[in-house]
């Protein structure tokens, strides 16, 4: 079964505890999890999996790796947010991708 986006999802939040609100649906990299504020599998997980939520599976699987150091890579170990807009506005500029 593939990942289909989640109507209506708003912000990333990374919570200091290491916890995200993206769900960990699609396991392609990290067997043991989601991160962030590096480059590695649980970021490259991270940014398949929140790419996922706007845009689906397929089009997420062309884009998750630029989406990660965009936004994942250097985020702080204390974690953040990533505003919808900013995704959006992403997916839109860079990429050409209606959503």
């Amino acid at each position: 079964m593939k990942a289909d986006p989640i109507e209506g999802f708003g912000d990333i939040v990374c919570n200091p505890d290491g916890t995200t609100n993206i769900p960990h649906r699609i396991k392609y990299h990290s067997p043991t999890g989601l991160a962030w504020g590096y480059g590695g599998s649980g970021p490259a997980d991270l940014a398949l999996n929140a790419l996922a939520v706007y845009i689906g599976e397929e089009k997420a699987k062309l884009y998750y790796q630029d989406f990660k150091w965009t936004f994942i890579a250097g985020m702080p170990q204390e974690g953040g947010t990533i505003k919808r807009e900013d995704i959006l506005r992403w997916l839109e500029e860079k990429r050409g991708i209606a959503v």
